[in-house]
């Protein structure tokens, strides 16, 4: 005699999943779980699952790797694993970068992350070794050439209003600065840096006046004309002979007679700001002073073409030099 079956109503009912139990199943059946199954869709697998208290209790353990409690060999993680890994190979890690890659991926994301910490705090480590090992400063020929052109520019200029002190220094800076003519990022924040820098200038500063004062005593000897001193002044510059420039040259003259010991340079100050006071600062009066200096020299040793050079033909260069220098007055 066959046995009767149950009816329906007496059969064990499977235990009821959670959403979230439901939803780890369904992914553990589109997962890949082999490296053939890589490249398979969502439908791939195929793998059909029971609903067993034994399916349940993997499912919640599974739960518990996904929301992070412990460290996860699943087949998720497996799989990111694996991609790590091919593209750890295509950017040729070396073979201990490698083993890092295989630690850090089977840690808690905790652990993970203490991981990354160290790698930064190592990076870190060797960024700082490196700029401890980095040489000073030093003023490039580049930086040094520039600020040589500038400091004749400056000295020939007939806008400044004083050669020695802080005055031709901080001209000259000052048109370095805006047009970072090769100077280092850094100048506004490394005192180390704008110091070798000023010093550069003022040791630039000192050989020019010593070039210009040895150039006007051999003048005064061989009693070279204006025009022809300003033109050997300004030869291997990038400044051009201009009236103002040869005014200029006709006062230092005139002073290196009177005074041609170390103190020849204080006594030119002197003289510029003698001019600016008795004018009372009026350009008309300064023109006429300079021009009664510039006729003084053309009678004592010779005229030159000066009708030939405009007033103010200034170049591109010199224009731009004499535009820094903020003082309105031809002789400052």
């Amino acid at each position: 005699m066959s046995s009767v079956s149950p009816p329906p109503s007496e059969q064990p009912q499977p235990a009821r999943l959670t959403a979230a139990e439901e939803l780890v199943l369904m992914l553990r059946q589109v997962t890949p779980t082999s490296e053939d199954e890589d490249d398979e869709g969502l439908g791939g697998g195929g793998q059909q699952f029971s609903s067993s208290p034994a399916r349940t209790s993997t499912a919640n353990s599974y739960f518990n790797e996904v929301e992070g409690s412990s460290p996860s060999s699943g087949p998720i993680r497996s799989h990111e694993h694996r991609v790590a890994r091919r593209f750890a190979d295509r950017s040729k890690l070396l073979p201990y970068q490698k083993d890092g890659l295989d630690e850090l991926v089977k840690s808690s994301p905790l652990g993970q992350n203490a991981i990354l910490f160290i790698q930064q705090c190592v990076l870190e480590n060797k960024l700082d070794g490196i700029i401890l090992a980095a040489p000073l400063y030093k003023v490039t020929p580049a930086l040094k050439a520039n600020i040589e052109s500038v400091v004749v520019a400056v000295l020939l200029s007939s806008k400044l209003s004083a050669y020695k002190g802080s005055v031709p220094k901080d001209r000259v800076l000052s048109f370095m600065l805006r047009d970072r003519l090769h100077i280092p990022s850094t100048f506004d924040t490394d005192t180390y840096v704008s110091d070798l820098i000023e010093t550069s200038i003022s040791d630039s500063l000192t050989q020019a006046r010593s070039r210009i004062k040895k150039t006007i005593r051999e003048a005064i000897k061989a009693k070279t004309k204006n025009f022809d001193l300003a033109t050997k002044l300004v030869k291997d510059t990038k400044c051009t002979v201009t009236v103002p420039l040869c005014g200029k040259i006709a006062i230092l003259r005139t002073v290196h007679v009177e005074d041609s010991s170390a103190d020849f340079w204080d006594r030119v100050d002197q003289r510029l700001e003698m001019i600016r006071s008795l004018s009372k600062g009026d350009p008309a009066l300064i023109a006429r002073a300079i021009k009664g200096y510039l006729k003084k020299d053309t009678d004592t040793y010779g005229s030159g073409p000066h009708d030939k050079v405009a007033p103010e033909q200034l170049n591109a260069w010199q224009q731009g030099v004499d535009d820094s220098l903020t003082v309105s007055t031809p002789v400052t």
